[in-house]
């Protein structure tokens, strides 16, 4: 006769904390987001470094979010100066 083991019911990975933040209004979606909308608003080109330290962010992520920006033509990202610069279309679509 083989031993059998009982294991507990896992839980899927991190879904009651996702789940918390999708019932809570407030969590739908992250303040720093919000944050660099803002500061781009200006429409004039800001620098990695720039948002980076405005919204206490790395450099990467904030270069990962400017591409992912760019990708869909919410901003103009240029590569070689690290800078961006929001599009107009946006923009008109972020004003109140």
């Amino acid at each position: 006769m083989e031993d059998v083991v009982v294991v507990p019911k896992a839980k899927p990975f991190g879904i009651s904390k996702l789940e918390k933040r999708i019932n809570d209004s407030t969590q739908l979606m992250p303040k720093w987001d919000d944050a660099i909308v803002k500061i781009l608003e200006d429409q004039h080109p800001h620098s990695i470094g720039e948002i980076a330290s405005r919204v206490n962010l790395s450099a990467e992520k904030i270069e990962y979010v400017f591409q992912f920006l760019a990708k869909y033509s919410l901003i103009t990202y240029d590569d070689e100066s690290q800078t961006a610069v929001i599009c107009t279309d946006f923009s008109l679509l972020t004003s109140d």
